[in-house]
């Protein structure tokens, strides 16, 4: 009896990972990270059913061109019977190149880039790599703080592995958006709020400090 309530709950992880995405979302504009300098954040996303906690730090490797990393921890709790709450870990990877600049006279700030993301929890993984299209645009108040909206277009391979025997993964593609806004606080300082619109709906948080 115990393993075919173990199959069952499985088959709903499955299930319902196979309609999510990826979780860390964007939380940067289409402008880069200025060459040497380094940026951290704290986050935390809400999804049906799950919530997540996660760090980020990006650094500009040269001019337009820099590289992120995210790592945190993932709960998900399915209800329903279906077993008791599970944490896993998120742990992603991205880097971008800015292609147009408003300071430059280009109607928006764009960004081209590439990211992975890989989630493992309990017996279920899944890893995805893709690419992404970033674009941005600057207001600035009379205060001389600076709010800025941005949008990302994610094209990916998404690979699901199960480690239960009987189950198969299976490789997908996926698309989605995000869209999100950036409010600078201080020079130093933003808070970032991002909706991640994919098979499934997410509300990511938090803030971004330029160290240096």
């Amino acid at each position: 009896m115990k393993k075919m309530i173990a199959f069952f709950v499985v088959i709903f992880l499955v299930l319902t990972f196979n309609c999510w995405a990826q979780f860390s979302g964007q939380l940067s504009t289409a402008k880069t990270v200025k060459e040497g300098g380094l940026l951290g954040g704290g986050y935390f996303g809400v999804y049906e059913d799950a919530f997540s906690i996660f760090g980020q730090m990006r650094y500009g490797f040269m001019a337009d061109f820099d590289g992120g990393i995210k790592l945190g921890l993932l709960n998900l709790d399915p209800g329903g019977g279906f077993g008791e709450s599970k944490t896993g870990i998120i742990l992603a990877g991205d880097a971008k190149y800015q292609l147009l600049k408003r300071e430059a006279k280009d109607p928006v700030d764009c960004s081209f880039g590439l990211g992975m993301e890989y989630l493992s929890i309990s017996d279920y993984s899944i890893f995805s790599f893709g690419g992404n299209l970033i674009g941005s645009y600057d207001f600035v108040l009379e205060s001389k703080k600076v709010i800025t909206p941005y949008g990302r277009l994610n094209l990916r391979a998404q690979r699901a592995e199960v480690t239960i025997a009987g189950l198969e993964g299976d490789t997908d593609f996926k698309v989605a958006f995000c869209l999100g806004t950036e409010i600078q606080l201080t020079p130093e300082l933003s808070m970032i709020a991002e909706l991640q619109i994919d098979d499934n709906v997410g509300i990511i948080g938090g803030v971004s400090y330029n160290i240096f």
